[in-house]
């Protein structure tokens, strides 16, 4: 499967996709990531590769695929006419149709493939072959429960496109979706399951869901468009996609999973204790939001490495006793006159905020 997954070539994009539409996309996908993450023990999710998501079973060794293809739509229900119309592309060439498409993924992962799904916002008004409900009142819908008429519609029509002489194999894992993520308000609705997800996690936590929602927006971002010849699987893993390891990590890197606020009330008292003058207890605040807010952003690689080398510095010190019968000030008064012989300090990074890495490093 992963081999198979980055040599097997991409289809051809149809052309560039309007701002909204794509965001409508990437907002889904964090509420997609979310939902496997609380309930999966593995798994991996690649953005725009092969489809707009692709899911698998696994990110060290992948043995089933999903493929998911995300269309929203202003207004009107889906119906068999529009999922099996190609449209023309600005170069004239007939682009494969949305059952097309889904059914092209089927075809070269026919060894792993366990659902090809169509999600929209929309509902699907389609004849069932069991009309009770009605398909507009369904929220999934399995191509196999449609009329013998529309599936051959749609049978014809994959076997037009892909030339085949005989039957395609794809209607039992093959399901229209209807999402409740609505066109206008994707935005606000992917921060509502963003905070219910993480104060299900940390239920004694303030988070700034805004901050925490443009991260992971941007990570989603990043990774959709990210681009390169002769991509390997290890590619692919860190730059195309996020699996339960990697988020996971980006969590614990970017302090999602931690308490600042409670961190730092204890903080406060100790500091004080030690004699640390107000004045100076609130300049290490103010530098402690700050690297709370400049954690957010998992790449920022200076930030990262200097947390490292502070981390490292730190280690050290603790190990060779240099420490010993310090304070917690006088403590990170030692890190930082070591970390400051070596290294030179960005403007941006005052002297205060280096503490507070060191704060957090050695205290939390």
């Amino acid at each position: 499967m992963k081999e198979h997954l980055i040599k097997v070539p991409i289809r051809e994009k149809a052309g560039p996709t309007s701002a909204s539409r794509f965001d409508y996309q990437k907002d889904w996908s964090i509420c997609k990531l979310i939902e496997y993450h609380k309930i999966k023990s593995d798994y991996v999710i690649i953005f725009d590769w092969h489809e707009d998501l692709v899911i698998m079973d696994s990110e060290s060794n992948p043995q089933r695929i999903e493929f998911y293809q995300i269309k929203g739509k202003k207004s009107g229900n889906w119906k068999v006419s529009d999922l099996i119309r190609s449209e023309t592309g600005k170069d004239g060439k007939v682009l494969l149709s949305i059952i097309g498409k889904l059914y092209d993924c089927k075809s070269k992962f026919d060894f792993g493939t366990s659902s090809l799904n169509f999600v929209s916002n929309a509902r699907f008004q389609v004849d069932l072959e069991v009309t009770l409900p009605s398909s507009l009142t369904k929220d999934d819908i399995c191509i196999i429960e449609l009329k013998s008429e529309e599936k051959a519609k749609i049978k014809n029509k994959i076997k037009t496109e892909h030339s085949l002489s005989i039957d395609p194999i794809y209607e039992d894992i093959t399901f229209l979706r209807v999402i409740d993520l609505s066109l206008d308000g994707s935005k606000e609705h992917t921060q509502g399951k963003i905070s219910e997800f993480l104060n299900s996690i940390f239920p004694n936590k303030n988070f700034n869901i805004p901050n925490v929602y443009r991260m992971l927006f941007d990570e989603v971002k990043r990774r959709s468009g990210y681009s390169k010849d002769n991509i390997t699987y290890e590619d692919l893993l860190s730059n195309k996609a996020i699996g339960k390891s990697q988020f996971e990590q980006i969590m614990e890197a970017t302090g999602i999973n931690k308490n600042y606020d409670e961190i730092w009330n204890r903080l406060d008292v100790k500091l004080q204790n030690d004699g640390l003058s107000f004045q100076a207890t609130k300049n290490l605040k103010q530098a402690w939001k700050k690297l709370e807010l400049e954690r957010m952003n998992p790449n920022n690689d200076y930030l990262y490495k200097l947390i490292d080398t502070l981390k490292a510095i730190a280690n050290e010190s603790e190990s060779n006793g240099t420490l010993n019968n310090l304070k917690l000030i006088e403590c990170v008064e030692s890190i930082y006159n070591t970390f400051n012989k070596t290294v030179v300090i960005p403007v941006s990074y005052d002297l205060n905020f280096i503490k507070a890495i060191i704060l957090s490093e050695i205290y939390d």
